[in-house]
């Protein structure tokens, strides 16, 4: 099966993937706003609908979940520092809830919808908006979710490459970060200027689409 990586578009015949794309993102940004405003207790609770949508979704996309737990540490210390600046641990879970709820949302997003179909979507979301190119702004933001699972493929393929040659992280995390960081810019900005190409040649910020 092929390796798939973090926001990263996967192919998959799931109930979720033939949902109209201009629903699930007009979905995703009402689950995000209602995350950051609703009562603590709420947003602890507003994780648990993750569970139909992650099985509507498909494996491949829950199959993401368990090497995620890097990131499961990240939040928690996030709710820990949360709750030991307001002192309530309802706040502090509640804020971890958060995080996980919008990191949720948009990993869904990205592995059952295509960026066509999503550039489709900010289209029709701006089309209303007198004095607006919509068709830039979604190019624009198409270009930038293709990028970001650009970073965790480029990372993971650097990784293996190191490991496969022997590198073995430094005791001094800096000198580590520096040995990793470098490599991964330079790679990020040839693979840069290669996706921007590749939109261009297909069609990609012409202002005589329709």
């Amino acid at each position: 099966m092929k390796e798939t990586y973090l926001f990263e578009y996967i192919p998959a015949a799931s109930p979720l993937s033939r949902v109209n794309s201009f629903i699930k993102l007009i979905s995703l940004i009402i689950i995000c706003i209602s995350a950051a405003i609703i009562p603590p207790r709420f947003a602890i609770l507003l994780l648990f609908i993750f569970i139909p949508l992650f099985i509507t979704a498909g494996k491949p996309a829950a199959a993401q979940l368990p090497g995620m737990w890097k990131l499961y540490i990240f939040f928690g210390i996030s709710g820990g520092i949360k709750y030991l600046t307001s002192g309530s641990a309802v706040e502090g879970a509640a804020f971890a809830a958060m995080m996980l709820t919008m990191f949720f949302s948009g990993l869904l997003f990205y592995s059952t919808t295509r960026i066509t179909d999503f550039r489709k979507a900010v289209e029709a979301i701006f089309r209303p908006v007198p004095f607006v190119n919509e068709h830039r702004i979604a190019d624009l933001i198409a270009m930038t979710m293709a990028f970001l699972p650009l970073i965790f493929k480029t990372s993971a393929q650097l990784r293996e490459a190191e490991f496969s040659r022997g590198f073995r992280p430094s005791k001094n995390p800096i000198r580590t970060l520096k040995l990793r960081t470098i490599p991964l810019l330079i790679n990020l900005f040839l693979k840069t200027d290669e996706m921007t190409d590749a939109y261009y040649s297909r069609g990609f910020g012409s202002r005589d689409r329709k």
